[in-house]
């Protein structure tokens, strides 16, 4: 009995690794293919039906978590999705060698997303800071004893340990953001970032890129500076 116990665990086991690696593009193909629908109470977007799964990895993004995005911490509004694709797209020739990262973003359903107090209709999005080690662009290790990234805190001049901010790559995300949305009927309707990191990134050579994105003035009730936090909008 012990033996046989032994091998569930084990098949157990490995086909929970295989979910975790594989899990968010397998379920994407199951998607369904009804539109998604900001669902409004009064003048409040509470929810979203049907909103989409964001693929796991491209050719210079990926997700913050294979294990958070599989059991369906990454969905979004399909039109934040292909705005979010065709960004990447661009910033393969902008940002060549960059791999951003996105991290949380909301429910299939929508509805209420702990810890966060947004995030509830699909047109939410945090994006972990692209960042440099030794001058060269580098990717940190994300996992659960840093909260996914969550839990890495810069400091005022934007360094952590032995990485930096790359905020011109910041810049061009932002920037191809912009020029997505206007593909998909979106816009940005605010970024969030820490006050003193967003200064930093207003003294870059790139800064006037940003003049027409608007950028939260107070400072949040959790640190954004490991991650920027996106609001987009439908504009029709």
């Amino acid at each position: 009995m012990s033996v046989r116990l032994g091998k569930i665990s084990f098949f157990t086991i490995i086909l929970f690794l295989i979910f975790i690696y594989n899990g968010n593009d397998w379920l994407r193909q199951l998607e369904n293919n009804l539109p998604s629908k900001i669902v409004i109470d009064g003048k409040k977007s509470l929810t979203i039906q049907n909103a989409k799964r964001l693929p796991t990895e491209g050719k210079n993004y990926q997700t913050y978590s294979r294990f958070l995005s599989a059991i369906g911490r990454t969905h979004v509004h399909e039109r934040v999705r292909d705005a979010i694709i065709k960004s990447y797209k661009i910033l393969e020739t902008t940002q060549p060698n960059i791999i951003y990262v996105y991290g949380e973003t909301g429910w299939k359903n929508g509805g209420n997303f702990w810890p966060h107090k947004t995030h509830k209709n699909g047109l939410y999005v945090d994006f972990m800071v692209p960042v440099k080690k030794e001058n060269n662009p580098a990717t940190m290790w994300l996992w659960a004893l840093n909260g996914w990234g969550y839990y890495v805190r810069f400091n005022e001049n934007g360094v952590h340990d032995q990485y930096s901010i790359s905020f011109e790559a910041i810049i061009e995300h932002l920037k191809a953001l912009q020029e997505t949305c206007k593909l998909f009927s979106l816009k940005i309707k605010i970024v969030i970032f820490d006050p003193a990191l967003l200064r930093l990134l207003r003294k870059t050579d790139l800064h006037q890129k940003l003049n027409s994105i608007p950028f939260a003035s107070q400072k949040a009730w959790f640190p954004h500076d490991s991650h920027y936090h996106v609001e987009f909008e439908i504009i029709k």
